[in-house]
């Protein structure tokens, strides 16, 4: 990562906490008595300038402004501050990649692997949990998704997946990074699994209920699984994406930003290519 963007992600992590981030899902409101009195400090400097501009600046019209004016000033500013302590899709993002960039060290603790023992590049995949689906249930009533400003659909229930390349085999970490519960332990699992018993790795679609505005709408979803020489299909994460098999019920199609999973899936299968050719 560049330093520009090591500076960016360390303000976005020293600026909101956990309990902050909360805030994207469910923005803190600007009162409506703030709004009242902001216009009202509004009007009265409005009014205190008419009668300047009329009768002439006496000490009462000119205390009408003054007064009105710091309302108004004051109020303003307390309306911008509670609009940026709400994060934008941008800092949500920075803080679920600084979350993320914290899994490796413990990855390499949990899986008690050296680093001396990676033999390819570590691959990463980022999956969503969709409300209302059935990998949802394990996350009580925390799984909301929101619509940016960019056009993308973001989930409070993110999936990290670090995959290990090591000699013999791959080891898999995945964490669990619910934004909305901040006394959630993480939720890690492990995976093990020696090359020669992987026959590929390949993309998974099924079927799932999503629940959108407050519609249960059936979805195609896409998962990464791995397959298994004994037959069994291995899902990795949650899901990539999401299409309403129905699309006249205004349910949304849910991608998620460039995650650079084709190219996540082209490594692991070159590794599983190569790894094989050398009776691995």
């Amino acid at each position: 990562m560049s330093r520009s963007a090591q500076q960016r992600h360390t303000a976005s992590n020293q600026r909101f906490s956990r309990q902050e981030i909360q805030q994207y899902f469910f923005p803190k409101p600007v009162s409506t008595g703030l709004i009242t009195i902001t216009t009202a400090g509004a009007l009265l400097c409005l009014v205190g300038l008419a009668l300047v501009f009329t009768l002439g600046p006496t000490y009462f019209h000119l205390s009408l402004v003054l007064v009105g004016g710091l309302v108004l000033f004051i109020g303003v500013r307390s309306i911008r501050a509670i609009i940026r302590s709400n994060p934008t899709d941008q800092e949500y993002d920075d803080w679920l990649e600084d979350q993320a960039e914290a899994i490796i060290p413990r990855a390499l603790r949990v899986l008690n692997l050296d680093e001396r023992q990676i033999t390819s590049q570590i691959l990463s995949m980022h999956s969503i949990i969709l409300p209302g689906s059935s990998m949802a249930s394990n996350y009580y009533d925390d799984v909301y998704l929101k619509l940016g400003k960019d056009g993308i659909w973001r989930s409070s229930v993110n999936l990290y997946t670090v995959f290990f390349p090591t000699d013999r085999f791959i080891a898999m970490f995945t964490r669990s990074i619910n934004a909305l519960d901040r006394a959630m332990p993480a939720d890690d699992t492990t995976d093990e699994y020696f090359y020669r018993d992987i026959v590929t790795a390949a993309f998974s679609v099924l079927q799932d209920t999503v629940i959108f505005g407050n519609q249960e709408i059936l979805y195609r979803v896409q998962q990464l699984s791995l397959r298994i020489s004994n037959g069994d299909d291995i899902r990795l994460g949650a899901y990539l994406s999401a299409v309403p098999i129905e699309r006249g019920r205004g349910a949304p199609v849910i991608m998620l930003p460039d995650t650079h999973i084709n190219q996540t899936l082209s490594d692991l299968r070159t590794l599983l290519r190569v790894k094989k050719q050398r009776g691995r």
